[in-house]
């Protein structure tokens, strides 16, 4: 039997580099809103079984749009991403084996890519997972990491086991395990200004990206 989990979509950030497009989970890539390709993405993995997208006081156009996609929408307060996330899980009561905490800027993320976190999840049975990137990857794809820690970037995919973050408190440690993903690296591109929007339609436009694309916008 396949173990269902929930997804959140974290969808409230400031997206303050982004600003001048709108609200960042809305902008556009190959015509279609960037949370509207995260959402589908979260539909063709096998494990997911319920989608909430998460959003803020910062983010009410998102609200409008996420319903219009049937989505369910929770307004977390805007305090910050760790609080908002811990907000969300700990208001939504479920049976569930976990949860899967996505970005919302993360265009060319897979349900493959999905599942084979979930799987990883459940194999080193810990109370979280964390999707890393080797930053010189996404360097060489030609996007600037927001965050570096010892040569990897956070990808904004984490799973968790919920029973375990909601009985633990704020301060308490989470168990949590690494995994590092070197092929197909640009599933995991985080969009976040108007020139990451603007590679990222290139990458798109070359119709098959591969890990040698440079060139082009923004390099």
């Amino acid at each position: 039997m396949v173990q269902k989990f929930l997804a959140i979509v974290m969808a409230g950030g400031l997206g303050s580099r982004m600003r001048e497009l709108g609200e960042k989970p809305l902008v556009k890539i190959g015509g279609k809103e960037i949370l509207s390709l995260v959402v589908q993405a979260l539909r063709n993995s096998k494990y997911i079984e319920q989608i909430i997208v998460a959003c803020s006081p910062y983010t009410p156009s998102t609200v409008t749009e996420a319903r219009k996609f049937g989505m369910t929408v929770v307004i977390a307060p805007g305090a910050g991403y760790i609080e908002d996330m811990r907000y969300v899980i700990k208001r939504v009561n479920t049976g569930h084996s976990g949860a899967v905490i996505v970005n919302s800027d993360l265009p060319f993320l897979t349900g493959d890519l999905i599942n084979s976190a979930i799987e990883d999840f459940l194999r080193v049975k810990k109370h979280a997972l964390a999707v890393m990137v080797p930053a010189w990857r996404m360097r060489k794809l030609g996007f600037e990491p927001s965050l570096v820690l010892n040569d990897l970037s956070p990808a904004g995919l984490n799973i968790l086991d919920t029973k375990a973050l909601v009985e633990k408190s704020d301060n308490d440690w989470l168990e949590q395990e690494t995994m590092i993903v070197t092929n197909k690296v640009f599933q995991l591109v985080n969009v976040n200004t108007p020139d990451d929007v603007r590679r990222a339609e290139w990458l798109l436009a070359r119709g098959t990206i591969r890990e040698t694309d440079t060139g082009g916008p923004n390099t």
